[in-house]
C-alpha cells in the first residue's frame, strides 16, 4: 500500500493543466485445495498477489500525448517485478475529425490483444480477478502484454456504431523469466533475439458499445543462436475472434482464441548438439532448476530439446462469460474456460484446463472494489513450472481467491 500513501495526498491540480496521472494498487489471496497458483497456496494461503501502478499523461502540443505506466508486480514465483517501465509511448494524432481520427504511436506500446490485454493490470477494468487464461494466460503476461514499435491507430463513427482499427509492428519482448513457462528450463545457452512483428487488431463497436465484434492477430517470432553460426527459428501465430453483447443489468462475452506454433528448429538441438538419448519424462524432478549452462551442458540441453518440447503443435481455447449487475455496486459472474495446448492431444492433464468459474464483485465507491470469485479446474496447462513439479500436479482440483483494489 505504499503507492497509496505516497499518491493519496496529491491532486491532479498539483500538476501543470498539461498533465495528468492516475495510481492503482491492489492486494489479493490465493487457497487452492492441490497445486500452487500465485506462491504457495496449495492447502495454504497465499498473498504473493499484488499489484503496484502509476499512470502518466502529458500533452505537450495539441495532438501530442505521451503516456507512461510503471508497474510493481508479484504473482508468486511467476512475476516478482520491482517498479519497472511496463509501457511508455508518444501518440501523434495527424487527422482529427468530426467522424474519424487517425495517428500513430512509437515507443513501448500495449499489445492490442482481444478486448482486455491493454488494461488487464487495473483491476477496475476486468470483469474478474484473473482474465479467462485460455485468452490471457497470466504466466505469460510479460510476454504478451507490450511490444518495443509503433503502431497505427484509426476510428471511423457512422451513426452510433464505430470501426477501430490497430496496426502494430515491434518487437517481443522477451526475457530470461520467460524460458522456464516457454522451453521448461531456467536458463538457455546462447542468445534470443526476436525481430520486428506485425499484430492487428480490429474492433466493430454497434449502437454506442450495445455489442462488440473483434479480431486480433499477433505474430510471435524469434531466433535462437545456441552456438555462434547456428540460428533456430522460432514461429508463433496467435488469432483471437472476441464478441460481447451488454444490456442494461447484464452483459455476455465470448473469446476464441487458436494458435500455431512451429518449433522444429529447436527439436533439432538435439542432433545439432550432439544430445542422442532423450530424457525420461519420469526423470523431469529438478531440471527446472537448472541454470548455467557452459559448453559441456550443450549436449544434456540437446538431449531435454529431444524429449521434452512439443513442435509444431496447434491449440486453441475460448471461454463463455455471463455478467449481471445486481445493484449499481455489485455485479456476479459465471465463466465457461476451455484451453488444449494441442489439439491432438486433448486426454494429456498437462495439455489442457477446463474452468469454471463463479464470482462477485462490490463497488464500495469509485476508488475501491471488492472481489471474490471460486474455480472448479480440471487439468493443469495454465499452472506455473516454476511453482510446481511435474510430478505433484493433480487432475482435479479447486481454487479460492479474493481480492481489494484501489484506483486513485
Amino acid at each position: 500500500m505504499f503507492l497509496i500513501a505516497c499518491a493519496a495526498p496529491l491532486h491532479a491540480d498539483d500538476f501543470s493543466p498539461s498533465w495528468r496521472w492516475n495510481a492503482f494498487a491492489s492486494q489479493g489471496a490465493i487457497h487452492t485445495s492441490d497445486n500452487n497458483f500465485f506462491g504457495r497456496s496449495d492447502d495454504s494461503v497465499s498473498t504473493e498477489f499484488r499489484e503496484l501502478g502509476l499512470l502518466l499523461g502529458a500533452e505537450p502540443l495539441q495532438d501530442l500525448q505521451l503516456s507512461a505506466q510503471f508497474l510493481s508486480r508479484e504473482a508468486g514465483e511467476v512475476d516478482e517485478t520491482d517498479f519497472q517501465v511496463d509501457y511508455a509511448f508518444a501518440t501523434y494524432d495527424f487527422y482529427a475529425g468530426v467522424d474519424a481520427l487517425f495517428g500513430i504511436k512509437a515507443g513501448r506500446i500495449r499489445a492490442p490483444v482481444g478486448f482486455y490485454n491493454e488494461t488487464r493490470d487495473v483491476a477496475h477494468t476486468r470483469p474478474s480477478i484473473l482474465l479467462p487464461q485460455s485468452v490471457y494466460p497470466e504466466r505469460l503476461r510479460d510476454l504478451t502484454f507490450s511490444r518495443d514499435g509503433v503502431q497505427l491507430f484509426g476510428s471511423y463513427q457512422f451513426g452510433l456504431s464505430s470501426l477501430n482499427l490497430d496496426l502494430s509492428y515491434a518487437e517481443l519482448n522477451i526475457s530470461g523469466d520467460d524460458y522456464p513457462e516457454l522451453v521448461g528450463i531456467d536458463s538457455l545457452p546462447g542468445e534470443v533475439e526476436t525481430p520486428y512483428a506485425p499484430m492487428a487488431r480490429l474492433i466493430y463497436d454497434w449502437d454506442l458499445g450495445r455489442a462488440r465484434l473483434g479480431v486480433t492477430y499477433a505474430d510471435f517470432s524469434a531466433t535462437y543462436k545456441p552456438i555462434p553460426g547456428q540460428e533456430l527459428d522460432i514461429s508463433f501465430d496467435y488469432w483471437v475472434l472476441s464478441a460481447e453483447y451488454n444490456a442494461a443489468r447484464w452483459s455476455l462475452i465470448a473469446e476464441y482464441s487458436t494458435f500455431d506454433s512451429n518449433l522444429e528448429d529447436i527439436g533439432n538441438l538435439n542432433a545439432l548438439l550432439g544430445g542422442s538419448m532423450p530424457m525420461d519424462p519420469a526423470a523431469l524432478e529438478g531440471y527446472g532448476g537448472l541454470s548455467g549452462y557452459d559448453s559441456a551442458d550443450l549436449a544434456e540441453l540437446g538431449a531435454l530439446a529431444g524429449g521434452n518440447l512439443r513442435y509444431s503443435t496447434k491449440g486453441f481455447g475460448y471461454y463463455i462469460q455471463g455478467v449481471y449487475r445486481i445493484t449499481p455496486a455489485w455485479d456476479a459472474f459465471l465463466r465457461w474456460d476451455v484451453t488444449y495446448s494441442d489439439e491432438e492431444d486433448r486426454d494429456n492433464p498437462f495439455l489442457y484446463t477446463k474452468d469454471v468459474t463463479t464470482g462477485v464483485g462490490w463497488r464500495l465507491d469509485s476508488n475501491w472494489l471488492m472481489r471474490a470469485e471460486w474455480h472448479v479446474i480440471e487439468g493443469n496447462s495454465i499452472l506455473s513450472t516454476r511453482e510446481n513439479r511435474p510430478q505433484d500436479l493433480k487432475k482435479y482440483w479447486q481454487m479460492v481467491l479474493f481480492q481489494i483494489s484501489y484506483r486513485i
